[in-house]
């Protein structure tokens, strides 16, 4: 749950959520705009999750299956993250990974740092020393945000109550959420890659000097099937284009 509320509060503070515009109606009222970044859409699906985990761990009656919180903020980071490093590689052709992680490291160090130090120091005056040595492991794995993997080696069960929790037990999701960050900029990457390939050599699949009309039917039902597969990838991620424009960029329309 401590991981939860981190990651919520560096959401609220990262500006990672996005708005278009300021609407006219806005602008008539003479309300204040959001400010830029900010989805208040997103951000309340972002505080009912981080509710639902935390009557969870009070046990309150009725929300035995709050812990989908978890798995509603780690939808939700993935939208954004990929919406974010997409647009940056349509815009430049590549990720600046120094300024991604730079910005990730901004948002998530601070609190989880001073989260991590307090129950380090909580640790070694509250607990006996054999059980604070265990503690001082796990605070170690979640600092390199590998305690999913130490807790899995070890065998532990989030939804086990007999044995006391490790108090870093719920670094796991942070765990899991830094090792996504790791490895999607270099898939977006080379996405972008693959598709300038494929941009240079659709003309050379679809075209058909000889028979003219036919080709231009073939190179129609290229293009259908290619934009209906790239929307099904996206997996709901990205919109479905509204015309050919959309896919001028991935070379699938001349």
């Amino acid at each position: 749950m401590a991981s939860l509320l981190i990651k919520y509060r560096a959401s609220c503070l990262g500006g990672i959520l996005r708005t278009d515009s300021v609407s006219p109606v806005q602008a008539v009222r003479g309300q204040r705009p959001a400010r830029p970044g900010f989805r208040l859409d997103i951000e309340g699906l972002r505080a009912v999750a981080v509710l639902a985990v935390v009557l969870f761990h009070a046990e309150v009656p009725g929300v035995g299956g709050g812990f989908v919180g978890v798995d509603v903020f780690f939808v939700i980071s993935g939208f954004l993250i990929t919406g974010l490093l997409w647009r940056e590689v349509d815009s430049t052709g590549t990720v600046r990974l120094r300024r991604f992680y730079g910005a990730r490291a901004r948002r998530l160090l601070p609190a989880s740092a001073t989260v991590g130090v307090i129950t380090a120091i909580a640790s070694a005056i509250l607990l006996p020393p054999l059980q604070a040595r265990t503690v001082f492991g796990d605070g170690i794995a979640s600092a390199l945000y590998v305690a999913n993997y130490r807790f899995l080696l070890e065998g532990s069960d989030y939804f086990l109550h007999e044995m006391p929790p490790s108090p870093f037990q719920h670094y796991w999701s942070l765990g899991v959420e830094e090792q996504f960050y790791l490895v999607w900029p270099a898939l977006m990457i080379g996405t972008a890659w693959l598709i300038r390939r494929v941009r240079r050599r659709a003309p050379r699949l679809v075209a058909d000097p000889v028979s003219g009309g036919a080709g231009g039917g073939r190179g129609g039902v290229v293009r259908a099937v290619a934009g209906r597969h790239l929307c099904g990838a996206s997996g709901g991620v990205f919109r479905c284009p509204p015309g050919p424009g959309s896919w001028r960029w991935a070379g699938w329309w001349p």
